[in-house]
């Protein structure tokens, strides 16, 4: 077959074609609109009209039309190859340079085209980026990132920067700086991430040398819809000696004392990797006022790797200063290792936040691993793992709060050590403010305790409290010496203690005191002994509650062969189990269980004197 149409103009050899100038008149997507048109209404049509001529021969010798027709699809196929070709050596001609420069302008179709052709992605190689750990790569990532940006705002979606195999370095020296009011300890910035930009880890590190007095936030969200998926960086600077920490990997807002009035929602972090950063993520408002809000901001599958000779670490962090200015947040799946300050998730001042499935381990007895504060509020604490923390959970001046099915453990026995600790002291935002509305529930903790007490001094003009608590099913293993208290509760609107199990209080399992007019129930709990400690059962050491309903529990480290152990007080009523006659002493008001198995009832005596007599049998 022979097609004697002739191109509409002249491919020609790859060393003939001109320099690409994307605004002269003749643009390469010009040309390659030409072509379209040249395939679908010349060649097309002459190919079939081609083929009906070759089908109509076919019925005068099938052997013949075979060969024909192989023959045409051979030549149509090295026509087609030769047209692909050509095209795709005009494109390559699209070198980096005018790429960069087609990407940056807003203006130009043509770079639009180019843009979408490509699929909006942005290597930071392609903008100079070495990634050997020696040079100075900030200058190709800032121009990757802006690069992105355009294209975001042209194309109206997100698009995306890549972060290949290697080490990219961004030297001390080499940071942006801000203007604003505050204090300015945190007033340097690597990177701008824009709005609308994805950063996709491919392997890549971004590595940077911060110590305490030149930290700075690497990566800065400054736009909404951001997203930065497996992202790595590590801080290489020398901490010999047990130096300060160092810079922020991920921050937004205005959480560094900057004044930030807009508004930054949906931000997902995930598959991230931070080593020995201060703290990995931050996001917050310390303004005072203002119309900015931070919301949806969701990281997950993340790990963080502080250091633990450093003297301060933190971990994945939210703060509001205003409360409900962040809001609507969340840390799944995580790990947070070696927190030696401050905690490996906070959440000061934040609404609507779930923390669940996260693992953290402190390396310090200042470190925390949740911590809630200045009005957090509807907030979940679920299926979480927490090793060797001082606080494993802490809900400081926070509201409507469960804390569920968390496994909590200190490999070291000590009696300030806390599962859970509720507590209140006020805030600057409101310092009438009643902590409460807590559910603690199902937890398992080791070698630590559940607590509710005042924290601090209370604020000037407010009389901060405790509301409601509701603290139940949880599991507690203590070592039977070190470890005074299971559970203890102090001042507070009421108090249900319920269904718990309590093992090795050295001191007592369960003990509450109440505020006047408290309403109190212990029911359905378990208390048991682990080795000859003599530990009380139940402990009410007021008789400040109002009706206080003690029923169905079992405190059975109050009781012990040839030894007789208070089970529970309530107020100055003891009740005691003991074993044979009642030849003890005790105070007037006592009551005394004789539980002697070879007794057919149990016996209750009532104290009314002091010293070995006045037992009465009732």
């Amino acid at each position: 077959m022979s097609v004697t149409t002739g191109f509409p103009f002249n491919v020609g050899p790859l060393n003939n074609i001109q320099p690409f100038t994307y605004r002269d008149q003749t643009s390469h997507m010009a040309m390659l609109e030409k072509l379209r048109v040249y395939i679908n209404d010349v060649l097309r049509p002459e190919f079939n009209d081609e083929m009906q001529r070759i089908i109509d021969k076919f019925q005068e010798g099938l052997t013949n039309a075979e060969n024909t027709v192989t023959n045409s699809l051979a030549d149509w196929t090295a026509r087609f190859d030769q047209f692909m070709e050509d095209v795709t050596a005009e494109i390559a001609l699209l070198n980096d340079e005018a790429v960069k420069d087609l990407l940056n302008d807003a203006l130009s179709e043509t770079g639009v085209a180019i843009r979408q052709l490509f699929g909006w992605e942005f290597n930071i190689r392609h903008y100079g980026a070495v990634g050997d750990n020696t040079a100075n790569d900030v200058a190709a990532i800032r121009a990757a990132l802006a690069a992105a940006g355009t294209a975001a705002t042209l194309n109206g979606g997100q698009t995306t920067v890549i972060i290949p195999p290697g080490k990219y370095r961004a030297p001390r020296g080499s940071e942006l700086t801000w203007v604003f009011p505050g204090d300015g300890q945190f007033s340097k910035r690597f990177f701008d991430i824009p709005a609308n930009v994805r950063i996709k880890g491919e392997g890549g590190v971004i590595t940077y040398d911060c110590d305490y007095d030149n930290r700075a936030v690497i990566f800065y969200v400054s736009g909404s819809n951001v997203t930065i998926d497996g992202l790595r960086t590590e801080d290489t600077y020398n901490m010999a000696g047990g130096s300060r920490p160092t810079g922020i990997p991920v921050a937004g807002g205005d959480a560094y004392d900057a004044t930030f009035e807009g508004v930054l929602s949906n931000v997902n972090i995930l598959n991230c990797e931070f080593k020995r950063p201060w703290y990995p993520t931050k996001f917050g408002m310390t303004k005072d006022n203002g119309e900015a809000t931070i919301s949806g901001v969701h990281i997950t599958n993340c790990a963080s790797y502080g250091e633990p000779t450093s003297v301060s670490s933190g971990g994945f962090n939210f703060v509001s200063k205003g409360p409900g200015r962040v809001k609507d947040v969340s840390v799944v799946n995580s790990r947070c290792y070696d927190v030696t300050v401050s905690a490996a998730i906070g959440l000061y001042g934040i609404h609507d936040f779930v923390v669940t499935g996260n693992y953290a381990r402190g390396s310090n007895i200042n470190g925390g691993g949740i911590q809630t504060e200045n009005g957090a509020f509807n907030g979940t604490i679920s299926g979480n793992t927490l090793v060797d923390h001082y606080n494993h959970v802490w809900l400081d001046d926070s509201n409507d709060i469960v804390v569920s099915g968390n496994k909590m453990s200190n490999s070291t026995p000590d009696n300030n050590f806390k599962a859970v600790r509720m507590t209140y002291q006020g805030f600057d935002n409101d310092i009438s403010h009643k902590a409460g509305d807590f559910t603690i529930v199902g937890n398992n903790a080791k070698n630590s305790h559940i607590c509710t007490e005042s924290f601090s001094n209370p604020q000037a003009g407010g009389v901060p409290t405790m509301g409601d608590v509701t603290i139940a099913n949880n599991t507690l293993h203590l070592d039977g010496s070190v470890v005074q208290i299971g559970i203890r509760t102090g001042s507070a609107d009421s108090v249900n203690i319920t269904g718990n199990i309590v093992k090795g209080a050295s001191v007592t399992s369960i003990r509450l005191a109440p505020n006047t007019g408290q309403e109190v129930v212990v029911t359905g709990n378990t208390t048991k002994k682990i080795g000859a400690e003599t530990s009380v059962g139940l402990d009410i050491i007021t008789a400040n509650a109002v009706h206080p309903l003690v029923s169905n529990n079992r405190f059975a480290n109050g009781i012990a062969a040839a030894l007789t152990y208070v089970s529970a007080r309530i107020g100055d009523m003891k009740i005691i189990s003991g074993i044979g006659a009642p030849a003890m002493s005790g105070n007037p008001g006592d009551l005394y269980t004789d539980r002697q198995a070879t007794l057919s009832t149990n016996v209750l005596y009532v104290k009314s004197d002091v010293g070995l007599l006045g037992w009465t049998a009732k």
